[in-house]
């Protein structure tokens, strides 16, 4: 953990300079602001969703009717957070902008004008990496899911407008078999194990 404005931070697991519309299989999880329980609950070991559980349901397993190239795999919906492997196959061409090249550009060679003090190159250089990420076809996909049933609850719930789910969202890359085998045997059993999860409050 890192200490950012006397505040401790979990440091970021994404690959600096990797893109996110690359084929491979990426391992997610999303939280409900302040990880209020609103998706439904467990009982007896298993995940039983309510109105709200439905509705995102519904718009994960749009994924792969609306990105071409890309599947849902493993998922798995909990009481305030969901988690899913996403299998990005190949470029898909219903994506804006292709491939996003990550900006990489040292400050010494940029343009005089574009240049700024040196205290200011890492927030410049984060705000770079942050804009080009939403552009990638990872990004696109969890806004996709985000807003679409952020709409829907909120329609449920009365209450238009408020946002539903954390901002960002937790994302690793599954580099081998092995891994894979172990992410999904923890998304499987999340629901048994609810009441160790540090996702419960």
């Amino acid at each position: 953990m890192a200490l950012y404005k006397n505040r401790y931070r979990i440091e970021s697991v994404r690959l600096q300079n990797w893109d996110y519309s690359n084929p491979g299989l990426y391992y997610i999880t999303v939280c409900v602001k302040e990880r209020l329980e609103i998706l439904g609950q467990i009982i007896n070991s298993k995940m039983v969703l309510n109105e709200n559980g439905e509705i995102l349901k519904t718009w994960l397993l749009k994924i792969d009717k609306r990105y071409e190239n890309v599947k849902l795999d493993t998922w798995v919906i909990m009481p305030n957070h969901w988690h899913c492997v996403i299998d990005i196959t190949g470029n898909d061409d219903k994506h804006d902008g292709g491939t996003i090249p990550v900006d990489t550009m040292p400050v010494d060679t940029m343009p005089v004008d574009a240049a700024v003090e040196t205290i200011h190159e890492s927030s410049l250089r984060r705000r770079r990496r942050r804009d080009n990420r939403r552009k990638m076809l990872l990004s696109k996909i969890i806004g996709y899911i985000k807003m679409n049933s952020s709409k829907y609850i909120n329609l449920e719930l009365n209450q238009s407008g408020t946002g539903l789910w954390q901002k960002g969202y937790y994302d690793r890359i599954i580099r081998d078999k092995d891994e894979y085998y172990r992410v999904v045997n923890y998304i499987e059993n999340n629901p048994c194990n609810w009441e160790e999860d540090r996702m419960n409050k």
